[in-house]
């Protein structure tokens, strides 16, 4: 524990590696108990894989591509939202190649300004 007085642990304190944690109750009616903890490290986890994400034309009428390059395949939901964040689309997009294009129809939608959100990633398109 890095801070025993408030029972804090702090990973990046203790390192990589297995930790046995006790925690005692002093006292007539005390106990112990013990856990251990590992610690990985997961600093070559790519956690974003998305190298580029692009929307063309943009601004546009409705349809539109969105091209994703990716350094590793993935499963994400794609959303777009409208200003309110009200979710308007919603599909489930497998990357599965370094480059993806998505084709997008959203001619029914009225002009205004979208959100399209995939993969931690939020880019804005403009249709008119």
């Amino acid at each position: 524990i890095t801070d025993p007085i408030n029972g804090v642990f702090d990973p990046s304190i203790v390192g990589v590696g297995s930790h046995n944690i006790t925690y005692t109750i002093d006292g007539l009616c005390g106990d112990e108990t013990s856990s251990s903890i590992i610690v990985d490290d997961c600093s070559a986890i790519n956690e974003n894989p998305i190298s580029d994400l692009s929307i063309f034309p943009n601004p546009n009428n409705g349809e539109f591509i969105i091209k994703i390059s990716a350094s590793n395949p993935f499963i994400d939901n794609l959303k777009i939202m409208d200003q309110l964040g009200k979710i308007i689309y919603n599909k489930t997009i497998n990357v599965n190649s370094s480059l993806i294009q998505v084709p997008i129809d959203l001619l029914e939608l009225s002009d205004g300004v979208y959100y399209i959100q995939f993969n931690r990633i939020t880019k804005k398109v403009i249709k008119f």
